[in-house]
């Protein structure tokens, strides 16, 4: 007997690719003698942030640096307060500090030539490192599209996709694509993960009820698919809880905005993946 429940649903938009257990670095760069971050550097730590919200991750390292001027004393306390200033920066933008481990090696692991004023450049860095876990991908489907007419896709687990007709263009040349179209889906409906979930609403007494990812995209003899602009997918998502709210995440360089949805479905702009959440009432 489905469960008669009012549920939040939050639904995250991200860019599609293959899901695996898996390592990511980067490195923050410094001026000589400093330990303050630059503007360039503070928009490749947002990236970082993204990618740290946006997976299921178990770790993360930073380990800071300097060139061999100055000495070996004055140095550790340099690379030191360097990984502090990025930890601060990540701890500024709600990454939880208690996945994040740190260390300082002052001058002793260059990674460039220090005779140089660009291998200098390359050692005066705190390195990133993050190691994250996700699902993997459950069954493909695959469905036979026709362009110029409504297509309704239903997934074996209960996701239905409805796109317009004369929606679908050629993503490189936006011209109308071949008469037959190939759909590939993806679903997974799992256990609730509060660990990614609390980045989007405060979690205190909330009840998670499940999260997955839906994965969709169209292919054709003649290339690669897309939504043309004013035109976009109903995507309904299977639930036993009556009455959802559905929210649209959306990344933007403060960090992910939530915008409510009005209706129990909600409409994409495009094809590519969809993470979502279930909450139960009382939020």
């Amino acid at each position: 007997m489905k469960k008669l429940l009012l549920g939040l649903l939050l639904i995250l938009l991200v860019s599609n690719g293959a899901l695996a257990q898996n390592t990511w670095r980067d490195t923050v760069f410094f001026d000589y003698d400093k330990y303050n971050i630059n503007q360039i550097e503070q928009e490749k730590l947002n990236v970082f942030v993204k990618k740290i919200k946006a997976l299921k991750v178990n770790s993360a390292k930073i380990v800071g640096h300097t060139d061999h001027d100055g000495s070996d004393e004055y140095n550790i306390i340099l690379s030191k307060r360097r990984v502090n200033a990025v930890l601060n920066y990540l701890v500024s933008k709600d990454v939880e500090q208690n996945i994040i481990t740190s260390d300082y090696s002052g001058e002793k692991a260059p990674i460039a030539d220090n005779s140089t004023e660009s291998g200098k450049h390359k050692n005066r860095r705190v390195d990133i490192l993050i190691k994250y876990e996700e699902e993997e991908d459950d069954e493909v489907q695959s469905f036979k599209l026709h362009p110029y007419l409504e297509n309704e896709v239903k997934g074996n687990k209960g996701t239905v996709i409805t796109i317009p007709r004369d929606a679908m263009v050629l993503k490189l040349t936006n011209k109308v694509p071949c008469r037959t179209v190939n759909m590939d889906l993806t679903e997974r409906y799992g256990e609730p993960d509060v660990n990614y979930f609390k980045y989007a609403i405060d979690t205190t007494g909330v009840e998670l009820l499940a999260n997955g990812t839906i994965r969709y995209s169209a292919l054709c003899a003649k290339g690669e698919l897309k939504i043309i602009s004013g035109q976009k997918i109903k995507l309904e998502l299977y639930t036993e809880y009556e009455g959802a709210e559905i929210f649209i995440g959306k990344y933007t360089k403060d960090g992910i905005k939530w915008f409510r949805q009005n209706n129990s479905y909600v409409y994409i702009p495009d094809f590519g993946q969809v993470l979502f959440y279930m909450v139960a009432p009382g939020k």
